[in-house]
């Protein structure tokens, strides 16, 4: 790495999280996006994942955390992996669909 760059911080401030980087429950997303049977189970909402296409829930969406996760395919991560993933999109399509729910 450049020393030049070595010792800066990236700074992303809060017209990024507003502006660029839509916030939506996850579980509003897997409901607009997927639709589908979702099961309230402690914290977590169980649904059957999307990803890898099954008949029993396996997939847990946290809303607290905004992310998911398949305790059967292993597939996790947050909302915006959530889109990329389930829509076979990029991050910046992925944005632009979460923004536009």
């Amino acid at each position: 790495m450049l020393k030049a760059f070595q010792n800066q911080k990236l700074k992303v401030g809060k017209s990024f999280e507003k502006d660029v980087k839509p916030v939506r429950p996850i579980t509003l997303i897997y409901e607009k996006l997927i639709g589908g049977k979702m099961r309230k189970s402690g914290r977590a909402t169980l649904v059957c994942c999307p990803i890898h296409g099954e008949q029993h829930p396996s997939c847990a969406l946290y809303d607290d955390t905004n992310s998911f996760t398949c305790f059967s395919c292993g597939e996790h991560g947050d909302y915006i992996n959530f889109v990329e993933r389930t829509q076979n999109v990029d991050f910046k399509q992925a944005l632009e669909i979460i923004k536009n729910l």
